[in-house]
């Protein structure tokens, strides 16, 4: 079970109503596990994919993540942008969101 005693479902697989626990357990990690740099999920949208949360790095913690350990591997593509709008209409079709563009 995830800290704290919560089950995955109640964590990750819940609706809205059940983000404040989860939130709270996620504080919790933070302040009792100072080594932690972050979470690491199976989407709930989208099963397939990874999701991640990760911790700030501060002053008491041996964990957590600072701006200068990230580096951008692909630089961002705008959505009006060929490529940018294709990988929209993917993403958006793969949840059955339809894009209005006005």
């Amino acid at each position: 079970m995830p800290h704290g005693g919560s089950s995955r479902p109640q964590l990750i697989v819940s609706r809205r109503a059940s983000w404040p626990l989860t939130r709270q357990s996620a504080r919790a990690l933070y302040g009792d596990a100072p080594y932690v740099d972050g979470l690491w999920w199976s989407s709930r949208q989208a099963p397939r994919r990874d999701a991640v949360m990760l911790f700030r790095r501060s002053r008491g913690r041996s964990g957590g993540v600072a701006r200068s350990d990230l580096r951008v591997i692909e630089p961002p593509v705008p959505f009006l942008a060929p490529e940018g709008y294709e990988r929209l209409s993917q993403v958006a079709k793969s949840l059955d969101v339809t894009v209005l563009i006005d």
